[in-house]
């Protein structure tokens, strides 16, 4: 009960960063998530840049609840043993722009009503990783880098790649389709 509880300190302090609706741009969508960037401008952190990214799991589709089940159980409740049903999530992404790589930075995890449920702290160590091109990492990695939002369009057709999907890789899926960077 008391690990419970100095949780929940941790997650109403005053560094976990707090979004209105109005904050996100819709993106585009997958079989198991729709995609959304921050509006605000993007963080200059020396040599790379920070942009926070939304994604909502769609849990109307088998995939989005495989993605969810996968996702839940990344929280530390659901290590302690608790019932975790993570709806979206918000993550900070780091992006070098010149090397064409990005990495995760932080993540909070929502539950279905907006609840945070877990929000953890800036970690240096993630992995840096390849921007796929005509991903939707790639309209991502465009936005932060070179501050242009996408049109209020649809961007990017898929095929299902269920390689990322559910299965420990990336969220973000490798687009197959043609993108539109205008």
């Amino acid at each position: 009960m008391v690990v419970l509880v100095v949780a929940v300190v941790a997650q109403t302090k005053s560094d976990v960063p707090h979004f209105a609706t109005d904050d996100w741009r819709y993106v585009d969508a997958s079989d198991a998530m729709r995609f959304y960037l921050n509006k605000n401008r993007p963080t200059q952190t020396g040599k790379t840049i920070r942009a926070w990214e939304r994604v909502e799991l769609r849990l109307d589709t088998v995939e989005g609840q495989k993605e969810q089940r996968r996702i839940s159980n990344m929280t530390t409740h659901a290590w302690q043993g608790e019932n975790v049903n993570v709806a979206s999530f918000n993550l900070q992404v780091e992006y070098d722009c010149t090397k064409n790589q990005f990495r995760e930075r932080r993540y909070i995890f929502y539950d279905a009503n907006g609840a945070v449920i877990e929000a953890l702290p800036d970690y240096d160590g993630y992995k840096w990783k390849p921007v796929n091109p005509k991903s939707i990492q790639e309209m991502l990695k465009i936005y932060a880098c070179e501050n242009r939002l996408p049109p209020a369009r649809l961007l990017v057709t898929a095929t299902h790649n269920k390689s990322l999907d559910a299965s420990g890789g990336s969220v973000f899926r490798i687009m197959t389709g043609p993108a539109i960077l205008d």
